[in-house]
């Protein structure tokens, strides 16, 4: 005789059936939970009928993952508006002190190292320090102002990770105030998992310096062609490994003890199959953002401070909806790659059912 045994908090209950029956043999499986309802938990006779619609979801293509990422959004639209909104205040904020403070403040400097470059030695002697002095005030703000960012961004992944897990098991009522109760934990681990996404990100960025620089060098064909080679290549497995860094803070929000490296390598494994498909995603990704991107970095001279003000504010919002999107987009994404590999996964650890074949009994 065969066994399998369910698993529910701590608890095993075992349930004999013939040595012919398979886990991969889903409508015999639903039956099975439809017969012995009475034997186990409910929670767990639900999740039985449940697991042919999960593996008939569980070869999504970017589009459906992206389709699906809207769907959970209008399942619970207050729940995601009111995280938007969170989001969007502060950074709105950021933005507008970042063009209207420090941006000025940076000309300005460079304004006063100028004049100080076509005077006289005595004049640009008496105003080295407060160049000096200056700089490393800007330095401050530009930090803080990092900093800030940095910690706002842990924020917005955390919870909308965790509220489109919640939503995606069928929870469509958890409210705001439970959310930011439940996220104290994952947010910690995902900070730390950040880090070194953020640390590693900071490696690409050399690399993107050294391609540029060879590329720029005069005089030599080959090391121009060296460089665009290097630029083409990082820029490739760059979008590839964001795909890898956002699924490996999805892991540390909804699976407890990991973070950090053990994070980065679990959402390695997860993509394994799949790594074709995570290129996809993120590529669409980074186009849905190249065009909020180039119209922040573009050319805004002779604008008014009130239209200033307009297209700042208009560019952060649109870039906070397409970035929540995006980490919904990645949230199925893992439910995805997890139920592909056999496994099924709850916030914060939750306990859940699931199958564990042992060998027949003797």
């Amino acid at each position: 005789m065969g066994e399998t045994r369910r698993v529910y908090a701590g608890t095993q209950v075992s349930l004999y059936q013939p040595a012919s029956l398979h886990c991969s043999d889903y409508s015999e499986l639903k039956l099975l939970s439809f017969s012995l309802k009475s034997l186990v938990p409910e929670p767990a006779a639900m999740e039985l009928a449940s697991v042919d619609s999960t593996k008939k979801r569980s070869c999504f293509s970017s589009a459906k993952i992206l389709k699906e990422a809207l769907v959970l959004i209008s399942r619970n639209v207050k729940l995601f508006s009111a995280i938007a909104l969170l989001v969007f205040i502060p950074s709105s904020l950021l933005f507008l002190v970042t063009q209207l403070a420090i941006k000025p403040q940076a000309s300005q400097i460079l304004a006063e190292v100028t004049e100080s470059s076509i005077t006289d030695t005595d004049y640009s002697r008496q105003l080295l320090p407060h160049l000096i002095k200056s700089l490393v005030f800007l330095l401050s703000e530009e930090l803080l102002i990092v900093a800030l960012s940095w910690f706002l961004s842990v924020f917005s992944m955390t919870a909308t990770i965790y509220a489109s897990a919640v939503t995606y098991s069928g929870n469509n009522h958890l409210s705001l105030r439970e959310l930011l109760a439940s996220i104290g934990r994952p947010w910690k681990r995902a900070a730390v998992t950040y880090l070194n996404v953020t640390l590693l990100n900071i490696g690409f960025i050399i690399l993107y310096a050294l391609a540029l620089i060879l590329v720029t060098a005069r005089g030599s064909l080959v090391f121009t062609l060296l460089g665009i080679s290097i630029l083409v290549a990082t820029f490739v497995f760059h979008l590839f490994m964001t795909a890898v860094w956002t699924l490996s803070v999805a892991v540390s929000v909804l699976e407890e003890g990991w973070y950090g490296m053990r994070a980065l390598k679990k959402a390695w494994d997860l993509i394994r199959g799949r790594r074709i498909q995570a290129f996809r995603l993120s590529s669409l990704a980074t186009l849905a953002m190249l065009p909020v991107i180039g119209w922040q970095v573009g050319n805004n001279g002779g604008e008014s401070l009130l239209l200033l003000i307009l297209r700042s504010v208009l560019l952060d919002g649109v870039s906070v909806l397409l970035q929540i999107l995006v980490y919904v987009a990645y949230t199925v994404f893992y439910h995805e790659c997890k139920t592909s590999q056999g496994e099924k996964v709850s916030p914060e650890g939750k306990p859940h059912y699931s199958l564990i074949p042992t060998s027949p009994s003797p």
